[in-house]
C-alpha cells in the first residue's frame, strides 16, 4: 500500500538498498545514497502528513563501523528529525550496550572477526567481520552488544597451508554487565567456520598492550 506518494515499487527498492547488505561491504557512494532515499522517504512522509508517533535510531559508537561510515551515519539522527520538523532527538542509555575487553594470553597473534549471524547460511556471504589484529600479551577493549558473538583465530601454517594449525575459539558477549572482561585461554575451541570467501586479514596489525 502506498503512504504519502511513496509506492510498493518504492518501498521494495528502499528495502534493498538499506538492507541489502549489511554497511561493513557497503562502498561509500551505497552508503551516501542509502541515506539519501530515507531523507526522502521521510520528507514524503511529512509533506503528506504522515508522521510517526516516534522514531528509534540504533547508532554503533565505534565498536564495529569503520570511521568513514561512523562519521556518515552519526548525524543520521539530528537529519530525521529535521526532515520531520521535530525536536532534536534524546540519547536513551543503552542496556545492551557492553565494553568488551579482550586480553589475549594465549601466547601466539590472533585475529578477531565479528560473527554477523545475518549472513549466516547465505551463498556468497560471509558472515565474519574483521574487527582487529590481537598480538599476544595484548588488549583491545571496544563497544559491544549483549549477545553477539566473536571468533577469535591464532597460530596458522604455512603461506601454502594456512589452516594446518588454526586455532578458532568463540567469545560470547554475555547480559547483565555493562564491563566484561575476556581472556582469550577461557574461551570454547570451536570448529574452523565453514564460509570464509570474502574474509580477508585485518587491515591493522596488532594492537593493544598490557
Amino acid at each position: 500500500m502506498a503512504q504519502g506518494g511513496v509506492t510498493e515499487g518504492d518501498m521494495q527498492a528502499a528495502m534493498k538498498l538499506l538492507c541489502g547488505a549489511p554497511v561493513h561491504y557497503s562502498t561509500d557512494s551505497e552508503v551516501e545514497a542509502a541515506v539519501a532515499l530515507l531523507l526522502d522517504w521521510v520528507r514524503g512522509l511529512g509533506s503528506s502528513g504522515t508522521l510517526p508517533g516516534a522514531v528509534t535510531v540504533a547508532r554503533s559508537t565505534g565498536g564495529y563501523l569503520p570511521p568513514r561510515y561512523l562519521d556518515r551515519l552519526s548525524p543520521l539522527a539530528e537529519r530525521l528529525a529535521e526532515a520531520l520538523g521535530a525536536e532534536p532527538p534524546t540519547w536513551v542509555p543503552c542496556s545492551s550496550c557492553v565494553d568488551l575487553n579482550l586480553v589475549n594470553d594465549l601466547g601466539v597473534d590472533a585475529e578477531v572477526f565479528w560473527l554477523d549471524e545475518f549472513w549466516l547460511g547465505e551463498d556468497g556471504h560471509d558472515p565474519l567481520v574483521p574487527i582487529t589484529g590481537l598480538g599476544k600479551g595484548a588488549r583491545h577493549t571496544m563497544d559491544s552488544f549483549s549477545g553477539h558473538t566473536f571468533l577469535v583465530r591464532s597460530g596458522g601454517g604455512s603461506e601454502l597451508v594456512p589452516e594446518a594449525s588454526e586455532t578458532w575459539r568463540m567469545v560470547s558477549v554475555t547480559f547483565g554487565e555493562a564491563w566484561q572482561e575476556v581472556r582469550l585461554s577461557m574461551s570454547p575451541v570451536v570448529r574452523a567456520p565453514a564460509q570464509r570467501g570474502r574474509t580477508a586479514r585485518p587491515p591493522h596489525p596488532p594492537q593493544g598492550e598490557l
